[in-house]
């Protein structure tokens, strides 16, 4: 699993970072890359969105928690690129049912991925605001992990 977290980069734009660490990972523990899933958090999900895009054949599925578009507007989204670069790969679109700030953009991110026939998956989480607290059943994200 890679999960992008930094104190002081955007790795939206720091992917190259995020291959190399991850190319590293493999190479030093002799990972298999097809059984490597990306996921991230708040901010953070957006990464994951951008860096399965630019190079989809290095991650098994695509976890943002919230999980959206790197765009302002997900209706500018194409839905044909996601869907080749998601091809065969699920999406798990994770929002706090308390998160009326990201909610919508979960939604129509879920939605837009759907439509374009991709394997995407929405979990509203009962009960968390934006920071999901220890009260959050983690589970839920290794379930999904372990299913593909």
């Amino acid at each position: 699993m890679v999960i992008p977290y930094s104190f002081d980069a955007d790795f939206i734009d720091e992917a190259n970072r995020t291959f190399e660490i991850l190319n590293e990972v493999l190479w030093c523990f002799g990972g298999d890359p097809a059984k490597v899933h990306l996921a991230g958090t708040s901010n953070g999900g957006l990464a994951p969105f951008a860096l399965m895009v630019s190079r989809p054949e290095h991650f098994a599925t695509l976890l943002g928690a919230p999980g959206a578009f790197p765009v302002q507007d997900p209706a500018d989204v194409d839905p044909t690129v996601w869907a080749e670069a998601l091809a065969s790969r699920a999406v798990f679109n994770g929002v706090a049912a308390h998160d009326e700030e990201w909610k919508p953009e979960v939604v129509a991110t879920h939605n837009a991925l759907a439509a374009a026939g991709v394997e995407s998956v929405f979990v509203e989480f009962a009960g968390q605001g934006h920071v999901l607290t220890a009260a959050l059943d983690e589970s839920v994200f290794f379930d999904f992990w372990a299913k593909h």
